[in-house]
């Protein structure tokens, strides 16, 4: 999962198939209901949970992380 929250905190705003498509991967959906629910800092952005967004600060700290 620490994978998957690198990668992905480039993008601004979160799908399951955006998801796939930037990790080469495939479940990415599932995994953001399941961050989603864990409380993770990310907020769904829709009625539908489809879209989501990391919380800012920890998006900045993946991002350092993926840049060092």
């Amino acid at each position: 999962q620490v994978t998957f929250l690198r990668r992905t905190s480039v993008l601004d705003r979160l799908s399951g198939p955006l998801c796939d498509a930037v990790c080469d991967d495939h479940g990415s959906a599932q995994l953001l209901h399941e961050l989603a629910r864990a409380n993770v800092l990310l907020h769904p952005l829709d009625r539908t949970d489809r879209w989501f967004r990391y919380h800012r600060l920890l998006a900045q700290m993946l991002q350092a992380q993926l840049e060092r």
